[in-house]
């Protein structure tokens, strides 16, 4: 493929990305810091003799059933020093971390409430007379509640014991009881540490499954097929999903991303990144999953695609933290493609190269079946690459809308990155590098350079290419490639040597004189031999070996995933 036209869809794919990252960026959210709502009407304030037994009691030593003996006027008059000073003590509670209202004033974003069960136990033998002798129990119980679900979450509980000798007097009682209970009572920085390790989360559980139950796996990675990140679980302390959570007043937010593929949010929209709040999750915890695209193998060559769940907000403060990753194989099909250069010349010395790109898909497509055409409206606005029939992602076979490619067939897929994914490269110098000389030879893989990757192309018949090749490409398929060689010269810098290519231009450039001891390098044959092509089409290996007439030589070798 010619570097402008591998700009041209390089650029686009750039253009695709950078408008996904801003359509994602305008779509961010926060959360808000928990409401907790103290029931004071409901609070249970009892002076008596029960017992009391049930979850959050144990530990706490009440005496014997039916010893206690309650003191007339009590309750009532504890619950009037209660409501007095309650709300006060409720107000003083607020902090970075919790916004504490007292019952009926949430305003509907309520995500914990408080149940206050306050206990006292007279027990008094004898009751009266100048040898009464009494002990009181005092117990204090602080139940926080999900105010969505209604599971208890956390208890906080004290007891205290008193001796009286005499005669029981009811203000004294009331006030023994009031002061204990202020003791007692949860302070700010204690509110912080339940409100934190409630909500805190720890890990969490995703799957993914194909849309289509019937789908062969691993799947295809070709662009098109869609399956479902399922969300099993958001583990926190107590529960297998987020604790406390309000539509009306979100505590969490999370984000879920994949590496290659695209994701669709709850709208529809295709991302890559998805947020969604801790109170949506709640709401279908049974059924919560996100749809998925695959990627094209033939654009991104991977076999794994990684899907990663973290918070990113919560109670109020943006956080980051990374809860599960799962790693997903997907069937990623091609060849891997090694070439395998040397050359040696008066001017440069040897030259050897040794170079391999993985998942070089290859597709001469079906018999009478024309090749779709590269859509570059879609390509030069930045919406990717994709097909004018279908507007699917582009894949091979291939035609670009150009009129020098007009009978060339692009047989293969895209490489959008010039560097091989391993290369080696060497070159002694020759007469350019006497002491003092060139120095530093390297690979130049800039865009604007010479370097391209491998395009194995179909030229259908004798193609006028005067602009390109100086005369009329010869029918028959060629498998192009191309290196940008540079040096260091001293008092100007790196500059540009020479290129070393293989291309379908061979023939003419040899007739016009540039052939391998030129000072423009190694000119290399693309011509694949039918032996190797019938390979292709059966998806099996291949090798073959060139050699110019000025004795450059390369070996290519086509090693299906398959193998």
């Amino acid at each position: 493929m010619k570097t402008t036209e591998r700009n041209i869809l390089k650029n686009a794919v750039i253009l695709a990305a950078f408008f996904a990252l801003l359509q994602f960026s305008v779509m961010a959210q926060y959360t808000h810091k928990p409401v907790v709502v103290f029931m004071d009407k409901s609070a249970h304030i009892e002076q008596s003799g029960r017992t009391i037994t049930g979850e959050g009691w144990e530990g706490i030593t009440f005496p014997e059933e039916g010893k206690g003996t309650p003191m007339s006027g009590w309750d009532a008059t504890f619950r009037k020093k209660f409501n007095e000073n309650f709300r006060y003590m409720v107000n003083q509670l607020d902090s970075e971390l919790a916004e504490t209202r007292m019952q009926g004033e949430d305003g509907g974003r309520v995500n914990f409430e408080v149940n206050l069960y306050i206990f006292c136990i007279h027990d008094c033998e004898p009751c009266s007379g100048p040898e009464a002798y009494s002990q009181e129990y005092l117990a204090v119980y602080s139940e926080f509640v999900d105010a969505a679900t209604r599971q208890i979450l956390h208890i906080e509980k004290t007891e205290a014991e008193f001796t009286i000798e005499g005669e029981p007097n009811l203000q004294e009682s009331v006030d023994r009881a009031w002061s204990e209970f202020l003791r007692s009572y949860i302070k700010t920085a204690a509110l912080r540490t339940i409100i934190k390790n409630i909500t805190q989360i720890t890990d969490a559980v995703i799957t993914f499954k194909p849309a289509d139950a019937s789908e062969e796996i691993p799947m295809k990675a070709d662009g098109k097929k869609r399956g479902w990140v399922e969300i099993k679980s958001i583990n926190s302390e107590k529960a297998s999903y987020p604790v406390g959570e309000n539509s009306n007043n979100a505590l969490t937010e999370y984000e879920l991303s994949c590496k290659n593929g695209v994701l669709f949010d709850m709208s529809g929209q295709p991302a890559q990144k998805v947020r969604f709040k801790g109170h949506e999750f709640v709401e279908m915890k049974d059924d919560f999953k996100i749809e998925y695209e695959v990627y094209n193998c033939d654009e991104i060559c991977d076999k794994i695609d990684l899907f990663r769940l973290r918070i990113v907000s919560q109670n109020g403060q943006n956080i980051s933290m990374d809860l599960v990753e799962k790693k997903e194989e997907f069937a990623c099909y091609g060849y891997t493609l090694n070439l395998n250069f040397s050359f040696t010349s008066e001017a440069y010395g040897e030259i050897l190269i040794d170079a391999f790109w993985k998942c070089f898909n290859i597709n001469f497509g079906q018999e009478g079946k024309s090749p779709v055409t590269l859509d570059m409206e879609s390509a030069y606005s930045g919406n990717g690459l994709l097909d004018v029939e279908y507007g699917a992602p582009l894949s091979p076979p291939f035609v670009i809308p150009m009129p020098e490619d007009l009978e060339v067939v692009h047989l293969s897929g895209v490489i959008l990155d010039h560097k091989p994914d391993m290369v080696s490269f060497s070159c002694s110098g020759g007469a350019y590098s006497p002491e003092g000389g060139i120095s530093n030879w390297y690979i130049n893989y800039e865009d604007e350079y010479l370097t391209d990757p491998p395009d194995l192309v179909w030229v259908k018949k004798s193609t006028p290419a005067v602009d390109i090749c100086g005369g009329v490409v010869s029918p028959g398929v060629y498998l192009t490639w191309q290196f940008d060689i540079w040096g260091i010269i001293p008092d100007f810098g790196p500059q540009q040597m020479f290129q070393i290519e293989a291309s379908y231009c061979y023939t003419n450039l040899i007739n016009a004189g540039h052939d391998n001891n030129k000072i423009m390098g190694a000119f290399l044959d693309a011509r694949v031999p039918q032996s190797a092509i019938d390979n292709m089409k059966s998806g099996k290996p291949f090798e073959f070996t060139i050699e110019s007439q000025g004795g450059a030589v390369y070996t290519i070798t086509g090693i299906p995933d398959s193998y």
